[in-house]
């Protein structure tokens, strides 16, 4: 089936001034282009730090640099500030605690960057260093619950879209935390004085620095204080460190007991299994199942997609799915509407925009599974909607049925869904459609008609859909965009700024004002997916509009021919 999702992307000619007025935000913009060391320094700065300034980072950052390298780093900048009157100090130095905030957001988010079992070693350390002074309680027992847990399943796409941490040629590690060592997690020179140390080696250094020689066997703490409380890079030197990740391994239990019913959860009693095997009365052979959600491969995603979207047309409760949704009011089909389309739209993640945009051009990368379920689901609305119009016979019929919709899509503007209006609008305005003068001419001087016009001039992409953003920073929450507009303005930004530059000696340095336009835009998605729609779960209505059989285009245009053959002149 043909993208209907992107056909509108192209109409019209894109201008960069245009893009950058959308989204330029100027407390973030800068007009230096950064180092590597620069950009870490600008993240833990003395000053204020700047949140969003280390989300856009931490979404980007695997484009020019490797997981490991970063953590290397900020233990760098952690260190650089570790003094001993810091170490016994009862406050943060405001560098180590802006350190400690970045760890705790990469961590909570991209735990899948962690899949290096030395990093997670790494993390373990710090932790049990930090451990040791009182004022960093409360962030180490922050971090103590996000770095004592299994490692994340991530899938082929999330090692492909950035530089891999580790050479998968290169034999596996074994995992420094397999440890079984039940001694004690707090590190002093106290407590390590009879530890092993490990033999001398050169650690590369990733800032372009000298090599440093790492502490061997004839290493001495007997200058230093056996209360004296370890740095960092001490404690990494260590061939042993005690700790014990059994006993700190936490785990987190839900209880949603008393929540409000999502579409995730509804039970296997109201969802069925799809089978595409099973025939609907009274429908064409010609139609097909089409499944809403597009295969996706992570167990969690195949979960999400029986939980919503899977059903037996054999075992549904109505016997014509079509003559169904006829007979229900407008303001429940716009509702479920709204509540299939966010279900899917919230799943989408940061990186997973990047992974779409960036799967498409680069061989070795693979496209976002969950993008390419809303663009799926999207192309299924648009068909579902042509494939109601055209069953039915008499003119006057699908002029009610073509009325139907264009009122249901007036709901979904009300309801800021301007995705599923989209969708709509690439339905009813196909060729297959459009052509049916007898049956438009019906509703010509309708008031649905003349609604339904004012709607086509709003998602206009004229001027690159200048009305749609206008309405859309109008829009108030909950709200699901039109995902089409953020993925033409990704992929040209990418494409029309280098993601590296020159600075004045002719040094490389990164082009960071081209991923902060394009966090921007990341972020103002985020932001619409935080408040969910408030309306009740209508499973018959989800049913009968997942698994309603549906025409593709040829069958479509054949269909539509036999209802309003050509006019012979």
């Amino acid at each position: 089936m043909v993208l209907i999702f992107c056909k509108d992307l192209g109409n019209d000619e894109i201008h960069e001034g245009d893009i950058v007025k959308n989204y330029k935000n100027s407390g973030l913009q800068t007009e230096n282009n950064y180092s590597i060391n620069k950009l870490i320094e600008r993240m833990t700065s003395k000053g204020t730090q700047e949140i969003e300034f280390t989300k856009i980072f931490l979404i980007f950052y695997r484009k020019f640099l490797r997981p490991s390298e970063l953590l290397d780093l900020l233990m760098d900048r952690f260190e650089q500030y570790d003094s001993s009157e810091n170490k016994n100090s009862s406050t943060i130095h405001p560098v180590q605690l802006r350190v400690c905030n970045v760890l705790i957001h990469w961590i909570s988010e991209y735990w899948s960057d962690f899949q290096n079992p030395k990093m997670r070693f790494t993390l373990q350390v710090f932790l049990d260093v930090c451990s040791c002074r009182p004022s960093f309680s409360i962030l180490c027992s922050k971090l103590e619950n996000l770095i004592y847990r299994q490692p994340a399943i991530i899938n082929d796409n999330e090692i492909t879209w950035g530089i891999p941490d580790i050479d998968e040629s290169e034999p596996k590690s074994i995992d420094p935390l397999a440890s079984t060592d039940t001694s004690s997690n707090t590190i002093t020179v106290n407590n390590i004085n009879n530890s092993t140390l490990s033999t001398g080696t050169v650690k590369p250094n990733i800032n372009g620095d000298e090599p440093t020689k790492e502490m061997n066997s004839n290493t001495s703490f007997d200058s230093l204080n056996n209360n004296e409380l370890l740095s960092i890079n001490d404690a990494l030197k260590m061939n042993k460190v005690s700790h014990n990740i059994n006993s700190k391994r936490s785990s987190t239990t839900n209880n949603n007991t008393n929540e409000t019913k999502s579409l995730s959860r509804i039970s296997s009693n109201n969802t069925l299994n799809q089978n595409e095997n099973t025939s609907v009365k009274g429908k064409e052979s010609r139609h097909s199942y089409h499944s809403s959600h597009s295969s996706i491969n992570s167990n969690d995603d195949i979960n999400f997609k029986k939980s919503l979207f899977s059903s037996d047309p054999s075992v549904m409760s109505m016997a014509d799915p079509s003559e169904f949704i006829l007979n229900q009011d407008n303001t429940i089909i716009a509702q479920q509407l709204c509540l299939i389309e966010y279900e899917i739209f919230k799943r989408i993640r940061p990186r997973d925009l990047l992974q779409h945009i960036w799967g498409k051009r680069d061989k070795n990368s693979m496209e976002s599974s969950f993008v390419a379920a809303s663009i799926e689901h999207f192309n299924f609305i648009s068909s579902w909607v042509t494939t109601q119009i055209l069953e039915h016979k008499k003119a006057k019929h699908r002029a009610k049925v073509l009325g139907k919709f264009m009122k249901i899509a007036q709901h979904l503007r009300n309801y800021n869904n301007y995705n599923t209006l989209m969708a709509i609008i690439a339905g009813i305005n196909c060729v297959s459609i459009q052509r049916l003068k007898q049956t438009r001419q019906i509703l010509e001087n309708r008031t649905c008609a003349r609604q339904y016009k004012e709607l086509e001039t709003l998602m206009n992409s004229e001027k690159s859909f200048a009305a749609y953003r206008v309405a859309l920073r109008q829009s108030e929450l909950p709200c699901v965009p039109y995902l089409g507009v953020f993925l033409r303005d990704l992929l040209y930004i990418d494409e029309a700024n280098k993601s590296v530059k020159m600075d004045e000696n002719g040094n490389e340095v990164i082009n960071m004002n081209k991923y902060l336009l394009m966090g921007d835009i990341i972020m103002m998605i985020k932001n619409f997916q935080l408040r969910p729609y408030p309306f009740q779960i209508n499973i018959n209505v989800i049913n009968a509009i997942n698994y309603t059989p549906i025409l593709n285009d040829e069958d479509a245009y054949v269909k539509s021919l036999k209802l309003e053959p050509r006019v012979q002149k």
